[in-house]
């Protein structure tokens, strides 16, 4: 035995013995301190108690939106994990992808989500494989591949009848709803909704219930009940208040900000979008803050303010562009658009519909890309140039 040797077993058992210190010297405090014990435990080559310390420190982290320091625990607590503990790795890994998800590390997510797919094939759950899908689902909806994401989220909700267990379906129905809605299915997502609606109501289930709310003024606000909608947008506010979820809140007064916007009252409109914004950066949770920041545009446009407008959506193309979302671009660069020719800058204009016309036409979006197309027509025109905006029309109506 080396000099060198024994010095390493020494330090390994002054690591192990502080871990174990803390441990007890912590008591009510102790997730305070989790990650200093994790990092004792691996120092000590105590691999199982320093993957279930960053394990819990991550927790931790991501209960106070802390996304950063939530990823790199989760990364070493799947560093020390052993492969052949199949659960302990789909857990980390499903923890992973709801941090990624929130921070829109697109590429990241979809690689975890890819793994948590094979996991769930090897220990041979059709209820871990049911999360599975609706995690993949969630990921091609949010890079705007609507088809895809209903394909995803329907073999999630198979999967997870075949197995008795419908709440482990529930990300991949209310993903399956959004997609149906989008593509403009929405007898089949009405289906959907009252199937999720009973699972709800059968279960107990508040996440699943908030959901069945969201889609129902989803629905309300595609079909022009404001009223109807808002009713569902209030029960919605003061049941995300009452479960103290800030994320669920900032969704809900984003929300109704878009109502009110549509009623004209566009101040209001504005308040509740700024406050959402707000909740959203805190939150670390970019692709709502995006969109936020865009409906605000939108309604301060509305309001005679092009100039703080044109602050909102160009704030607001570039939280999506790091968020890397393709519809939201397209949304940001169509808004910003119409800014810019309220604001006479036609040159811009054009840039910006333009841009927003192939963002729309690359995922597949044609009643959208109608919108751009009008508005290179209205800034062709203030620009006297009829012919080009006969060309636009052209397009519309071919």
């Amino acid at each position: 035995m080396t000099y060198e040797s024994v010095l390493k077993r020494d330090r390994r058992e002054r690591h192990g013995r502080c871990a174990g210190w803390l441990v007890a010297q912590s008591g009510e405090r102790v997730s305070e301190h989790q990650a200093l014990i994790a990092h004792h435990y691996e120092k000590a080559d105590d691999l199982v108690n320093a993957a279930r310390y960053f394990s819990v420190a991550a927790e931790d982290a991501i209960k106070f939106y802390a996304n950063a320091a939530a990823l790199d625990h989760l990364w070493r607590a799947l560093a020390l994990t052993p492969d052949n503990d199949l659960s302990g790795r789909f857990g980390l890994l499903r923890s992973r992808i709801g941090v990624l998800f929130a921070t829109s590390r697109r590429d990241e997510q979809r690689q975890d989500a890819e793994q948590l797919a094979q996991l769930a094939d090897r220990i041979g759950d059709d209820a871990l494989r049911a999360d599975a899908a609706g995690r993949l689902a969630r990921h091609a909806f949010y890079t705007g591949d609507y088809q895809r994401a209903s394909s995803e989220a329907e073999r999630g909700v198979l999967l997870a009848a075949a197995a008795g267990i419908p709440l482990a379906s529930l990300d991949a129905h209310a993903c399956w709803v959004d997609a149906l809605r989008l593509m403009g299915r929405h007898d089949e997502a009405l289906v959907q909704v009252d199937k999720l609606a009973a699972t709800a109501r059968a279960q107990g289930d508040n996440d699943a219930y908030l959901r069945v709310m969201a889609s129902l003024w989803g629905f309300a606000v595609d079909r022009g009940q404001y009223g109807v909608a808002l009713e569902h947008f209030t029960r919605g506010l003061a049941f995300s208040r009452g479960q103290g979820d800030r994320v669920k809140e900032a969704t809900v007064l984003g929300s109704m900000g878009d109502v009110q916007r549509c009623l004209g009252n566009f101040r209001e409109a504005i308040e509740l979008g700024n406050a959402a914004t707000l909740i959203y950066r805190e939150t670390g949770i970019v692709v709502q803050e995006a969109l936020a920041q865009i409906n605000v545009a939108t309604a301060l446009r509305l309001d005679g303010d092009a100039a703080a407008a044109l602050g909102s959506a160009t704030r607001g193309l570039e939280t999506a562009r790091r968020a890397h979302h393709a519809e939201l671009c397209a949304v940001a660069a169509l808004v910003t658009g119409d800014v810019h020719r309220a604001l006479g800058k036609l040159a811009d204009a054009t840039a910006s519909f333009k841009e927003a016309l192939a963002l729309y036409r690359r995922i597949g979006r044609e009643m959208m890309a109608i919108e751009c197309l009008a508005g290179l027509a209205l800034a062709s025109l203030a620009g006297d140039r009829s012919d080009e905006a006969l060309a636009f029309v052209g397009e519309v109506t071919a």
